[in-house]
């Protein structure tokens, strides 16, 4: 028996059909699908870029069609240039952020049986710190919206930026052949993510005569974690693997001794 022209009763969330005067039940209505997202990588420097991806599930036996659902990205988080966007779901899908937009639109798009599809788009923080994003509820033809926890979804775009480094000679002024201590202080701009790895290296200047590590060097270091911070050389020094609590200062201190008298221009390499 083939029906034409049938009615869900009360929408498509209910499972009762009418057929003129033949009533039908027991038709049960289609699960709602799911929409996740998330960052790759969800820590990236002011100004790197993130990949966007929504994964939209089909917990049912046959396709869902009309898949729609948009995005407002939080302030500071922009698509990139060039989005690469792209799309795994079939159908006729409308997916086409360009570069600089901060609300995006997906349409038109299907959902394998039992399955998932994809949405990707690459995008670029503006600003440091963390950026909380969440998702309009996700739709289709034959389910409506899914206007329950699991048809949003939500992720978190944490922009880190760089440390800064300053040092200075206390005192900055010696007789030739004495020492001086030689501090460095980096400190790390954000205020919710710690800094790991961090590392520079000091190359000292040689003239008018060569700068060198004191014996002893006696050196210190606070609020760096546990880094590698040794001499590379009699005229060079380099730390590696420090660590930077949020919002906090690393301090390095190191002696050293220059042979001739004159004015000694030191520089690091960036931290």
């Amino acid at each position: 028996i083939i029906f034409v022209g049938a009615q869900i009763s009360g929408g498509i969330s209910r499972s009762t059909l009418y057929i003129d005067n033949v009533r039908i039940t027991g038709c049960a209505a289609p699960a709602d699908p799911t929409l996740t997202k998330s960052f790759s990588p969800d820590a990236v420097a002011v100004g790197g870029t993130s990949t966007l991806t929504f994964v939209l599930s089909n917990p049912n036996p046959l396709p869902l069609m009309g898949a729609a659902f948009s995005d407002a990205l939080p302030a500071g988080v922009e698509v990139a240039d060039p989005p690469q966007a792209s799309t795994t779901c079939s159908g006729r899908p409308v997916w086409n952020p360009t570069a600089g937009d901060t609300m995006l639109s997906f349409s038109g798009g299907t959902i394998p049986a039992d399955d998932s599809c994809t949405v990707h788009v690459n995008v670029i923080p503006t600003t440091a710190g963390p950026h909380p994003n969440v998702s309009s509820f996700i739709s289709t033809a034959q389910t409506g919206t899914n206007s329950s926890a699991s048809g949003l979804a939500s992720a978190t775009l944490t922009a880190i930026l760089p440390p800064t480094i300053v040092k200075s000679f206390v005192p900055d002024t010696m007789m030739a052949g004495e020492a001086v201590t030689m501090t460095f202080i980096i400190e790390n701009p954000n205020a919710d993510v710690a800094l790991t790895g961090v590392s520079f290296m000091d190359m000292f200047p040689t003239l008018p005569g060569v700068m060198a590590v004191a014996s002893p060097p006696n050196p210190t270091m606070e609020g760096c974690g546990s880094p590698i911070f040794v001499p590379a050389g009699p005229s060079a020094i380099s730390f590696s693997r420090g660590t930077i609590p949020a919002g906090g200062t690393c301090t390095v201190q190191l002696r050293v001794t220059a042979p001739l008298s004159g004015t000694y221009t030191n520089t690091t390499t960036a931290v």
